[in-house]
């Protein structure tokens, strides 16, 4: 997935390089195919870039813009999330994100891993299984250290 977003943003900048280029009179074609070019880059970066990282006091994780933790203690929940885009008649496209509920009420997103319909991942879920299985055992170690 990594490699498929970097060659993504490659081809965005080359773009956008060669509309650059462009005689002053094209500087309309600057502004009506840079700017979602622009978007684009950074929406692929910050898809390709994410990291989640599971440690035996808490959870990270981050993007190329975002960044979020949260200790063991403080999770509420592990769940799924399917977020549906439908264009036209076609089947449309979907996106399923990790998502951690906190006891104050807070949510957020998994940076990875996550599911789509142009790249199925088929061990989303098993992946998911794991992550939960982990903040289980935590939980547990940290409530066993607590207590003590």
């Amino acid at each position: 997935m990594l490699a498929w977003g970097w060659s993504c943003a490659v081809v965005v900048l080359i773009v956008a390089g060669v509309i650059a280029a462009a005689p002053h009179g094209a500087a309309w074609a600057l502004v009506l195919l840079g700017l979602p070019a622009l978007g684009t880059a950074v929406t692929t970066l910050n898809m390709g870039y994410g990291r989640t990282v599971l440690t035996p006091e808490g959870i990270r994780t981050h993007r190329f813009l975002t960044r979020h933790s949260c200790s063991w203690t403080d999770v509420a929940g592990i769940s799924t999330g399917k977020v549906e885009t439908k264009r036209g008649r076609g089947a449309g496209t979907y996106r399923t994100n990790v998502i951690i509920s906190q006891h104050t009420g807070e949510k957020f997103r998994l940076a990875a891993p996550y599911d789509t319909s142009n790249a199925h991942d088929p061990q989303f879920f098993d992946t998911v299984n794991q992550i939960k299985a982990y903040y289980s055992q935590a939980a547990e170690d940290l409530t066993g250290r607590l207590g003590e």
